[in-house]
């Protein structure tokens, strides 16, 4: 068994947000049709406009 936990390098070990983000949420699978939803508008967002 592993006892320490293997991280993505920019999940940045002295900021406990990214820490959190990284343990909590990154690559979980969603099955709430609210956030599916929700997600690709915000990308698109975060993309801007022409």
């Amino acid at each position: 068994m592993i006892s320490e936990l293997i991280r993505c390098t920019w999940a940045n070990t002295a900021n406990p947000r990214y820490l959190a983000y990284h343990d909590q949420e990154w690559g979980q699978l969603c099955h709430d049709e609210a956030q599916l939803f929700e997600m690709p508008n915000r990308e698109g967002a975060q993309a801007g406009s022409c």
